[in-house]
């Protein structure tokens, strides 16, 4: 009979076990699903004239302070964004309740990179950091290559985005950057979610 009693207590210690971790969860993604009506966020457009189209489609206050990040901007390619909004704004929230700092989600399509640098420059105010979603412009920088003597090497540079207080020149007018004033010192990190080299388009879309 003890042996009943001990098998009885086992499979109720389960099922309540179970029942609560269904709880947690049902709860967390309630959370999350909800998690889009419950914060604060703005949309306007800051550019759209020429080429360059430029447009804020979300603000998120700081929420707690934060030992490691106050601000993190976000540049979302514009074909990508229209095709997958949700897990790109998703994607915002899920940093926002993880850090608690303020988050600016900024899609655009059309832009140079001196485009992006002016934006990024415009919102540095404790910005911690840049991400990159889809295919944002690149700056390139080149130098002399030792190995191939009389010829210059290129390459796609984004301590470009990271130095916010050096000058980058451009001392042959070809938009490819071959010197730099200050200390080339980063102030900012920058991500890149960016997939097209793993496979073509359709692959990148897929991914996302």
């Amino acid at each position: 009979m003890k042996k009943y009693h001990i098998i009885f207590f086992l499979l109720l210690f389960i099922v309540t076990a179970q029942a609560q971790n269904q709880t947690d969860i049902i709860e967390l993604n309630g959370y999350f699903n909800e998690i889009d009506f419950t914060v604060p966020n703005v949309t306007y457009t800051y550019v759209n004239e020429g080429d360059l189209y430029v447009s804020e489609v979300m603000h998120l206050p700081e929420r707690t302070q934060s030992n490691t990040l106050d601000k993190i901007l976000i540049f979302a390619d514009s074909t990508l964004y229209s095709l997958y909004e949700y897990p790109i704004r998703r994607y915002a929230y899920d940093i926002y309740n993880v850090y608690g700092c303020e988050i600016q989600m900024i899609v655009i399509k059309g832009e140079t990179c001196v485009d992006v640098k002016n934006i990024i420059l415009s919102n540095s105010t404790n910005l911690g950091g840049v991400v990159f979603i889809g295919n944002i412009e690149p700056a390139w920088y080149e130098a002399y290559d030792v190995i191939n003597h009389n010829t210059f090497t290129s390459w796609p540079c984004d301590m470009y985005y990271m130095d916010l207080d050096d000058v980058w020149i451009d001392n042959t007018h070809n938009n490819v950057f071959d010197d730099y004033t200050g200390s080339f010192n980063p102030e900012i990190f920058v991500g890149r979610i960016y997939t097209r080299f793993v496979g073509n388009e359709s692959d990148e879309l897929g991914t996302i």
